[in-house]
């Protein structure tokens, strides 16, 4: 050590403050370390501020709007439904702020360290701390990085009219028209968000969105029906900006060339790993050739004191980063996690909603000797009585075993459904696991086990595919 150098000893330090990172941070202070975390920003990070939060609030904005115009069936008539975006910018600002202050109280009541900060590694085991004019090390028993990702506009396109999700979500005044490129889940509840809401929308994709065949076809059929227009199998070939707007270019080996023009365009983003300024390179943790840190299945780096978790691992939703930070954190404190994202769900907050989660039927068919079942929601009672009737459950089981391997689900409601069917994929659940309990009545939840029925033929709600012979003998 330096004479005069100044070193803060801590046990756990954990840098970024995101999902991930404060999860990380609580659970190791919940088994008895001190846990200091390094958050740059707000604590949240981009899920909060800028991603999860500010999306899925915009899709529950026009979720209501579409319920608003539904319900005119039930009896209630709303006339002339209009959307502020100005009033709900406010709304969303005093939610973040809400749910800012509420991370920052668990924090705080588990007795974790924040520092204001950007970290930078100066060995394997000491951080430098940078803020404004000020600067400190602190040393570590061990460290999890938890410093998520940067969105990166692909193909170097800039201009004027070309939004970042960021932008996006932040506009004041509903759109009359919007260009979209790309088949994640943002790209899509951004086209069913911004239609509800009254925007003329397009959305192109150079390939299906990456989910079950059945799940697809509903979701462009979909689409057509709420007059999105969908345009799939083209890639981008040249953006301009001109002084008219945006003018976009595609092309399709099938179809041949497509235009858009004057148009704000939201194209779907890369995610990058945001370790320029740690430093990771200096003390020799390995990395992939996208930049992402590697790690093992508890979350380890190559200097096995050191964790990794989240968006610089290239694991991109909150979901897998927070299992991740529990797992990291459990680990260093010698508990004995796992980590497993094989049910890990697929959830696009689109209307109506999708879930996916386990094998879609193309994957069981390369592994499995297989069964599957299509339940339309339109045959469940509470689904009818609330005129939300799109949709179906689709079940997917190994045929000798009874084994449920896939559980792919689009209508309103499925996203709390859903937990049930993740619950029975990670106990191994079989079709009479599903169809042994009692279920609420009426309820949606009862389209769970007429979906596992249906594997059998046994759907009470579904119309036989061969008429029943009555022997009146």
């Amino acid at each position: 050590m330096v004479v005069g150098e100044m070193v803060d000893q801590k046990e756990i330090v954990v840098v970024g403050g995101g999902p991930g990172g404060y999860h990380a941070a609580i659970r190791a202070a919940q088994l008895g370390k001190q846990v200091t975390i390094i958050e740059k920003g707000a604590v949240g990070g981009v899920c909060l501020h800028e991603g999860c939060i500010p999306s899925k609030a915009l899709a529950h904005l026009a979720h209501q709007k579409a319920k608003l115009e539904n319900n005119r069936q039930l009896g209630l008539i709303v006339p002339n439904i209009e959307v502020d975006l100005t009033i709900f910018k406010k709304y969303k600002i005093s939610l973040i702020q809400q749910l800012n202050d509420g991370i920052e109280a668990l924090l705080s009541g588990n007795g974790v360290e924040v520092i204001k900060g950007t970290a930078t590694f100066v060995s394997s085991n000491r951080i430098g701390i940078e803020r404004d004019d000020s600067y400190h090390l602190v040393e570590f028993n061990q460290c999890i990085i938890a410093t998520g990702g940067k969105l990166s506009i692909p193909h170097s396109f800039k201009g004027r009219g070309i939004l970042s999700s960021k932008e996006l979500y932040q506009l004041e005044e509903v759109p009359e028209k919007l260009l979209i490129y790309g088949n994640d889940t943002k790209a899509i509840e951004s086209a069913f968000s911004f239609n509800s809401l009254g925007t003329d929308v397009t959305i192109i994709m150079n390939k299906s969105p990456l989910l079950d065949s059945s799940l697809n076809k509903e979701l462009i059929r979909t689409m057509k029906k709420r007059k999105i227009s969908c345009h799939q199998g083209y890639d981008l070939l040249e953006m301009s900006d001109t002084s008219e707007g945006v003018h976009v270019t595609f092309q399709s080996e099938v179809k041949g060339l497509l235009t858009v023009q004057n148009t704000p365009v939201y194209l779907s983003e890369e995610v990058v790993p945001n370790l320029e300024e740690l430093g990771v390179e200096r003390i020799g943790i390995e990395t992939s050739m996208n930049g992402f840190i590697k790690v093992n299945e508890v979350c380890e780096t190559s200097i096995p004191f050191i964790y990794a978790i989240g968006d610089v691992t290239g694991e991109r939703y909150a979901t897998k980063a927070i299992r991740q930070g529990k797992v990291a954190a459990e680990h260093a404190c010698q508990e004995k996690p796992e980590y497993d994202d094989r049910y890990h769900p697929t959830v696009i907050y689109s209307i109506p909603p999708i879930v996916s989660v386990g094998l879609t039927e193309e994957e069981a068919s390369q592994e499995y000797i297989y069964e599957s079942s299509l339940y339309p929601l339109r045959s469940n009672g509470t689904t009818a009585l609330q005129n939300e009737r799109e949709g179906f459950i689709k079940m997917i089981a190994e045929k000798d075993t009874g084994f449920l391997i896939g559980i792919h689900m689009m209508g309103e409601g499925v996203v709390e459904l859903s937990s049930a069917a993740i619950i029975g994929l990670e106990m191994a659940a079989r079709k009479e696991d599903f169809t042994f309990p009692f279920y609420p009545h009426p309820s949606m939840n009862e389209a769970l086990i007429e979906a596992v029925e249906a594997l059998d033929g046994k759907a009470i709600h579904m119309r036989p595919k061969t008429k029943l012979k009555i022997s009146n003998q």
